[in-house]
């Protein structure tokens, strides 16, 4: 408004010159000045086009010097005092024009100025809300979108535009769901309803895709406190609930797979209880009665069969272990025990007490470093130095057999070696060698079943740690396995 009136300035200054000039002849012309110069006051009202109220001012002082000087050059047909009467009322019907034309000019100026700060402050606001990663929503009490800032139109697919003055709830509510929010919106703009600070729902975007809104409202009210709008803040969670969904899908078959693996370690349990009872008895009475038939009947049977009967109960023999050591094989995860705190220096001495026959046969040397206590399975840690030793002398060199064992805190682990002096592995089988019936070596070189580094791994590994192996062919080996402090699984 305040544009138009500058750029119509110069035609109302004009019109008002004109008009003053026209008014003031006619006044030099007519006894009374024009009924008491009353028409100047016409001049002040085209100051309302002005931008300005000095403009009003300026006017006015000229039609009152206008009117004055009509008082002396106009004809005097009536009184003197009636002429100064009217004189006197002219003016001041001029200068009550020129108070209202400026109070209402100062009006406007105010309620522009108003209107432009408002403006300002808006502008501020919407800033402040667009560099938001928090989606905001303004919603009128007719349902419309009074405001959107940036990321509520980068989640929605829509310009600020597109949306501003659309009912949210018909618009970007998916259909099943908008009416019982229209129902609960109107209800809670009349008060019926308390507000819900915080909830979820579903937001429908341009391309059709449907998004999970966690929302935060807050009211507005007038200076009545009347609720008129709510202003609600939201953040897309779409991707958390998606994974929620699927950490309660991994949640159900994890749950789903550990009943499984329960009953298969049940039925692992059956079996080891078969192994141990049902396989093993025949293998006790063909090595029993072979052997029988071997002392009653050895001056009969010439050396072939005494090889045989031999070699029958060398088989036995070899399977019996081979299913020993298969059972201790699958209790490790069968039969656990509670972690207890564990002194190694203990655990090495019982180990040198079952192996003192092998170790005073083959002159071995089994020497440490100070060695920690851990929180293990007893049990399961004194089967695993005692395998890992016992391979050391099993497989040694030309010389006496020397073990070395040492330990380093890691910080959250204890680092164990075992080192020997032995014939060394082929670094292509460090692999290899811990699993289940993996041997390099044949029966005649050297005995055993393939399953003591195999049940070594399994046993570092449920204890939460790693075992690995460092070696060259015939330069010795070093076994490395890791045990947490804590003795977490």
């Amino acid at each position: 408004m305040l544009d138009k009136k500058e750029d119509k300035s110069t035609q109302v200054i004009i019109a008002s010159i004109l008009l003053s000039a026209g008014i003031f002849i006619m006044d030099l012309m007519t006894p009374l000045g024009v009924a008491d110069a009353i028409p100047y006051i016409a001049v002040i009202l085209l100051s309302l086009w002005l931008p300005h109220r000095r403009h009003t001012y300026i006017a006015g002082i000229i039609v009152s010097l206008l009117t004055i000087l009509g008082f002396f050059l106009s004809p005097s047909g009536e009184r003197l005092s009636i002429v100064i009467a009217n004189r006197i009322l002219s003016l001041f019907g001029i200068w009550s024009a020129v108070i209202f034309v400026s109070k209402y000019k100062y009006s406007l100026d105010v309620i522009n100025r108003t209107k432009e700060s408002l403006r300002r402050e808006k502008e501020t606001a919407q800033k402040y809300l667009d560099v938001a990663a928090t989606m905001f929503v303004l919603t009128s009490r007719d349902q419309t979108v009074g405001l959107i800032n940036r990321k509520g139109c980068e989640i929605l697919g829509y310009s600020e535009d597109e949306i501003i003055g659309k009912n949210w709830f018909d618009s970007f509510i998916p259909k099943n769901q908008s009416g019982q929010f229209k129902k609960s919106f109107n209800e809670l703009m009349r008060g019926e309803i308390r507000p819900v600070e915080l909830f979820e729902n579903n937001i429908m975007t341009k391309n059709g895709e449907k998004r999970v809104i966690s929302w935060h409202n807050s009211l507005i009210r007038d200076d009545g406190g009347e609720i008129i709008a709510t202003l609600s803040s939201g953040i897309d969670i779409t991707e958390r609930k998606k994974a929620e969904d699927a950490l309660r899908q991994a949640n159900k078959d994890l749950k789903k797979y550990a009943e499984e693996l329960k009953r298969s370690n049940s039925e692992l349990e059956q079996f080891a209880y078969v192994a141990s009872h049902d396989l093993q008895e025949p293998l006790r009475m063909v090595a029993s009665f072979t052997q029988l038939l071997s002392r009653r009947y050895k001056d009969i049977l010439d050396d072939n069969a005494k090889e045989f009967i031999s070699f029958a109960v060398d088989g036995a023999n070899r399977m019996q272990r081979l299913i020993n050591d298969l059972l201790s094989y699958s209790r490790i995860q069968t039969k656990e025990r509670a972690f207890n705190e564990t002194d190694c220096e203990e655990i090495l001495g019982q180990v040198r007490a079952n192996l003192h026959e092998s170790i005073e046969k083959n002159g071995a040397m089994i020497t440490n470093d100070p060695l920690p206590a851990v929180f293990v399975d007893q049990t399961q840690m004194l089967q695993l130095f005692q395998n890992l030793i016992d391979n050391a002398i099993k497989f040694s060199g030309k010389g006496p057999p020397r073990v070395h064992l040492s330990a380093e805190n890691k910080g959250g682990e204890w680092l164990f070696t075992v080192r020997d002096n032995g014939i060394g592995i082929d670094p292509q089988f460090n692999k290899r060698i811990f699993m289940i019936f993996q041997r390099l070596h044949s029966r005649e070189e050297y005995p055993g079943t393939g399953i003591g580094l195999a049940i070594c791994k399994r046993i570092v590994e449920r204890h939460g740690g790693e075992i690995w192996v460092e070696s060259e062919h015939e330069k010795g080996s070093t076994f490395y396995f890791t045990i947490p402090v804590k003795g977490e699984k």
